[in-house]
């Protein structure tokens, strides 16, 4: 399932619909709402300030560290004086301390990291 359909699934599930019941035009309902989770994830594509910063600049500088490793990210937040959120905890290459993430993981993240900052999580 692409980004936009998740999107565009949540924001009419948000609104109180079945994203998959078949309007007359014989498609799901969440396609109705397809042109706002299109203009929402446009406005994600520039960071701002907020997504910059914080968690997500901190993990970046994390990478630049050596080892780069969950300990010393975890050290890293702690000595920076935030909090290691739970998510970050919970994801599977970040349980073994002392090995080094997948770069995909690294990327990822950053990425969670950002969106959460957008929506007032991070």
């Amino acid at each position: 399932m692409s980004s936009v359909e998740r999107v565009a699934r949540a924001m009419c599930a948000d609104a109180g619909f079945d994203p998959n019941e078949i309007m007359a035009n014989d498609g799901p309902r969440w396609r109705y709402y397809e042109p706002l989770a299109i203009a929402a994830l446009k406005e994600l594509r520039d960071p701002s300030e907020l997504q910059w910063g914080g968690l997500a600049w901190q993990i970046i500088m994390w990478m630049d560290m050596k080892p780069t490793t969950p300990r010393t990210l975890f050290r890293h937040l702690e000595c920076s004086g935030r909090e290691v959120p739970q998510w970050l905890r919970d994801e599977p290459e970040m349980k073994s301390l002392d090995h080094t993430p997948s770069k995909g993981t690294r990327a990822a993240l950053v990425y969670r990291a950002m969106i959460d900052a957008a929506i007032g999580e991070g």
